[in-house]
């Protein structure tokens, strides 16, 4: 909550999606849904705890929960204003493609 407390308005909206889609996708992979509060989990950083977001509005993170880090990996980006992010049990499950069909 401090990291995006810190934002501004903008970058607080956008922010906060993110980790919602992070969020969303890491207890759709685990199959437990919405049973699983979200406050009890958190989407922390690769590096030192802190995400960070490329100019494509890409980021890879982890999913800290009962203060062990998760066996998954997620990824989010931003596409043409909507925010998608993906969880998966490794990093090279990883991959995220855009198309125009």
């Amino acid at each position: 909550q401090v990291f995006v407390n810190s934002f501004s308005e903008d970058e607080y909206h956008r922010a906060f999606f993110q980790i919602w889609t992070m969020k969303e996708s890491y207890v759709k992979m685990t199959g437990e849904g919405l049973r699983l509060p979200f406050k009890e989990y958190e989407v922390v950083g690769q590096e030192n705890g802190t995400l960070c977001f490329d100019d494509r509005g890409e980021s890879f993170a982890r999913v800290l929960r009962d203060g062990e880090v998760q066996a998954c990996c997620l990824r989010t980006m931003e596409l043409q204003g909507h925010i998608i992010s993906i969880c998966a049990e490794d990093s090279a499950s990883v991959e995220m493609v855009w198309e125009n069909l």
